[in-house]
Order: C-alpha cells, then sequence, then structure tokens
C-alpha cells in the first residue's frame, strides 16, 4: 500500500523531478505515520539516493568505514575515561581548553 501524504510542489521542478521526489518520499511518510517501511536497502550501509537526473538509487555509503572507525575510537575514549558522565564533566569543566 502506498502511503498518502500531503506535498507541495516546489516551484521550478520540472515534472520529472516532482515525481521522483513523491517517489522518493513515499517511505518517509509512512515511517512518520508508524507503519512498515521498505526502504529498498539491503544493509545498513546503503541510503536511498536522488540523483540529478530525478532517479531514486540505493548506493552505498561512502563514509560508512570512517564514521563506524571515529564512533569506536570514541567508545574507547569515554569507557577509558569513566563514562560518558565523566568525559561529559571534563569537557564541559575544563577551563583550560
Amino acid at each position: 500500500m502506498v502511503a498518502e501524504f500531503r506535498y507541495v510542489r516546489r516551484i521550478g521542478f520540472s515534472e520529472k523531478e516532482d515525481k521522483a521526489i513523491r517517489e522518493w518520499l513515499v517511505p518517509f511518510a509512512s515511517f512518520v505515520k508508524g507503519e512498515e517501511v521498505s526502504w529498498g536497502t539491503t544493509d545498513v550501509t546503503q541510503f536511498r539516493h536522488l540523483t540529478e537526473d530525478a532517479k531514486v538509487e540505493i548506493v552505498e555509503d561512502p563514509y560508512w568505514a570512517r564514521l563506524m572507525d571515529t564512533a569506536a575510537v570514541l567508545r574507547r575514549t569515554i569507557e577509558e575515561e569513566g563514562g560518558v558522565i565523566e568525559v561529559l564533566k571534563q569537557i564541559t569543566t575544563d577551563k583550560s581548553a
């Protein structure tokens, strides 16, 4: 079932662009309504991308691995420093920064 949603067409969009944007928004409307959503992705490293030629494609996130590495460093740092609360206290009360 396709979710019904309100959409105000932006001035300057071509018919092709308007159709693509509506298609791209359908899962978001379903998600907001609390309905089950099929995003079209098969892995957490993918996302829906609206291309310049008004197509919806599923693409790999080129930054995913780097962001997961960053998250791992942050997690280790927080764990070594005594937890999230302690790190936040240090960050917010450190006058030398």
